[in-house]
């Protein structure tokens, strides 16, 4: 099933803009919090890790109405939870206070924080630049959004 991302910057045009200055591919991953609650961040891969940082992943932060990057490994570690939503896509809660709730009655929310949904939840983990199934649930599921507790 697909998944419907809410991003923060135009995600092809970084990706351009990145190709075209530093001669690398990269593909977009998802946008979450990752250390800060509420400061999601565009998750971006690349293949090999960065020559002079060592990081497959960044993340591009608006702070301040300026981009800054930050080094994005640690996504690797976190669980997203997605409903369906209206037009049968996949969403998943951005941040902490970030709360969705569809007409279909489906609702997600906590980030990766705490994963609150009133309805079947799939849990995704990010392996290699892609989000991929780790587990199905058929009940309604409330979880910790992170492997190290």
């Amino acid at each position: 099933m697909e998944i419907k991302h809410t991003t923060l910057t135009q995600v092809d045009t970084v990706i351009e803009t990145y190709k075209n200055t530093e001669g690398v591919d990269i593909n977009y991953v998802c946008t979450t919090d990752l250390v800060t609650t509420d400061h999601p961040v565009d998750v971006f891969y690349r293949k090999e890790p960065h020559p002079q940082f060592g990081n497959n992943y960044f993340g591009l932060l608006i702070k301040n109405d300026a981009i800054e990057i930050v080094n994005a490994d640690m996504v690797t570690n976190l669980h997203f939870g997605m409903v369906e939503n209206d037009d049968g896509l996949l969403e998943y809660s951005r941040s902490a206070n970030d709360a969705k709730a569809f007409k279909n009655g489906n609702t997600i929310s906590g980030g990766r924080v705490r994963i609150k949904s009133n309805a079947p939840c799939d849990i995704f983990k990010i392996v290699d630049g892609n989000l991929q199934l780790e587990a199905k649930f058929d009940e309604y599921n409330t979880v910790d959004g992170t492997e190290e507790q």
